[in-house]
């Protein structure tokens, strides 16, 4: 896929010098416009006289760090989308810079395939993406964002978060009671997102017995286990390209969790019964009635992996919580359930009963 375009410039920070002039070289052959520093203080000063569309920032630097920089980019109220690169061991720094404001983060040594896919996604979605944050803002305003409604404070939180996180490819979990929306906000992240049109893909961790949990997350091939007469791709796989939610995260067996943490970090799979592995490009979303500390303190989380997961948080606040919502929900309920040419006649008692 190119991501050829003379007027789209890459500002690269990286303080080793043959892995600077790679990356230069490279991102030049794909017809992009490099500029290209050794330490944070001249990204800083790069980002002060020009305004390129993304930062490669890389976290290990001298004079100061990556996570030194995005500090500095969010304390000047700068915009630009920063793709950090972390070492192997450095998974907490990316995570890190992640929450500080980062898209995204890649590991070394990078895989040119990615950047270029990661950098076609960025650059497509930049064109777009001004002109439908001031939209999102009206929305909100408006106590809309996707299918979520709302004007109360508690909504709004939510709506502006989902807003904020959207464009980034973080892990995200959602918490809340059931039948708070988390499937919806789930949905509304997925519809912002540079993944809008790729699949979403939900599974109730909850709902599938522990023996056939490992086919449905990864898929199995033919001859796999009794009953397996094809090969049949799991829920990953088909969300490839896309956004899986994992609902009800907790209930899946620990063993199972480990699976799942390995497959989320080096992204990709192998199927059961398998041994070809299958390249993933998933955004991972989970959500929880559970408290989720609980879990972790019982047992039936694997801390590791909400680490992971846990890049960002969600709370969906409980209806009785944002009660002034009510009547907003009930308009919207009866407008769509109405037959057309039918009143939609709701009483103020009947409303004040709700209330």
């Amino acid at each position: 896929m190119p991501v050829s375009s003379p007027s789209k410039q890459i500002l690269l920070a990286e303080d080793d010098t043959t892995t600077r002039e790679a990356w230069s070289e490279l991102l030049t052959s794909w017809g992009l416009r490099v500029t290209a520093v050794e330490n944070g203080d001249d990204a800083l000063s790069a980002l002060d006289a020009s305004d390129p569309d993304v930062l490669l920032l890389d976290l290990a630097m001298p004079q100061r760090t990556g996570l030194e920089v995005l500090e500095e980019i969010k304390n000047r109220g700068l915009s630009v989308i920063t793709v950090v690169i972390t070492g192997e061991g450095d998974l907490p720094e990316a995570v890190k810079a992640v929450k500080l404001g980062a898209y995204d983060f890649l590991r070394k040594p990078v895989d040119p395939d990615r950047l270029r896919i990661l950098l076609n996604n960025i650059l497509e979605f930049r064109e777009t993406t001004r002109e439908n944050a001031r939209l999102r803002r009206q929305l909100i305003g408006a106590g809309e964002l996707g299918d979520l409604i709302g004007n109360s404070p508690a909504m709004r939180r939510v709506m502006n978060l989902i807003e904020q996180v959207a464009a980034s490819t973080a892990s995200v979990i959602i918490t809340g009671e059931s039948g708070t929306g988390k499937d919806l906000a789930a949905r509304t992240l997925h519809g912002l997102s540079t993944r809008r049109t790729g699949p979403f893909v939900a599974i109730n961790c909850a709902a599938i017995p522990d023996t056939l949990m490992e086919s449905q997350l990864f898929g199995h091939e033919r001859g796999a286990f009794t009953g397996a007469d094809r090969r049949q791709s799991g829920c990953f796989e088909l969300a490839n390209g896309g956004t899986l939610l994992l609902d009800e995260i907790s209930e899946m067996k620990v063993e199972l969790q480990a699976k799942l943490l390995r497959v989320i970090e080096e992204r990709k799979l192998r199927r059961v019964g398998g041994a070809q592995e299958v390249a993933l490009d998933v955004r991972v979303l989970a959500a929880s009635n559970r408290n989720i500390a609980g879990a972790i303190r019982e047992g039936r989380l694997r801390e590791d992996l909400y680490y992971r997961l846990n890049v960002f948080t969600i709370e969906m606040p409980a209806l009785r919580e944002h009660r002034e919502d009510i009547p907003m929900l009930i308009d919207r309920f009866v407008e769509r359930l109405a037959r057309a040419g039918e009143k939609r006649v709701f009483s103020q008692e009947c409303l004040n009963k709700l209330m």
